[in-house]
């Protein structure tokens, strides 16, 4: 991507709340996602209440 069209979609009002402040993931990031059977307690420890 040029550095011209990255300082216009950087201004203009369209993309101004879609800005992405951190860097862009790298191979050494770890990416979490879910499969349709799954919810966020299978993220995290979260125990799960039997009511």
């Amino acid at each position: 991507m040029s550095s011209e069209l990255l300082e216009e979609l950087m201004s203009s009002e369209v993309f101004a709340p879609l800005l992405r402040l951190s860097p862009p993931p790298g191979d050494h990031d770890y990416i979490y996602n879910l499969d349709e059977s799954e919810g966020v307690c299978d993220l995290f420890d979260v125990p799960v209440l039997n009511l």
